[in-house]
């Protein structure tokens, strides 16, 4: 054995997988999931669910229409958030519906 193994974790493996499958989202959106409370803050994330992500599209299910009046004005910091979290500039834009 003279050559060198370059080892990837499984989850870099499956990653690429989804990725060439056009399903690289998924993991993205699972990455999402697992930090809702820090993106969404301690009072919104109640009220606000994700729902998908998509087409660098964050969809956020909300459960009152006040709180969705109020999470309007709050989409830029929860791009910015999400990015942030992702590690990518992923996110263009926040939906709520």
């Amino acid at each position: 054995m003279s050559g060198a193994r370059n080892w990837i974790s499984i989850s870099t493996a499956v990653r690429g997988v989804l990725e060439k499958a056009g399903l690289g989202y998924i993991v993205y959106e699972a990455r999402l999931r697992e930090h809702w409370a820090e993106l969404m803050g301690a009072r919104a994330v109640e009220m606000a669910e994700l729902d998908s992500f998509r087409d660098f599209k964050l969809k956020v299910r909300v459960k009152h229409s006040a709180w969705r009046q109020e999470l309007h004005f709050e989409r830029e910091e929860i791009r910015l958030r999400a990015n942030q979290i992702l590690g990518l500039d992923l996110v263009r834009e926040v939906i709520l519906v």
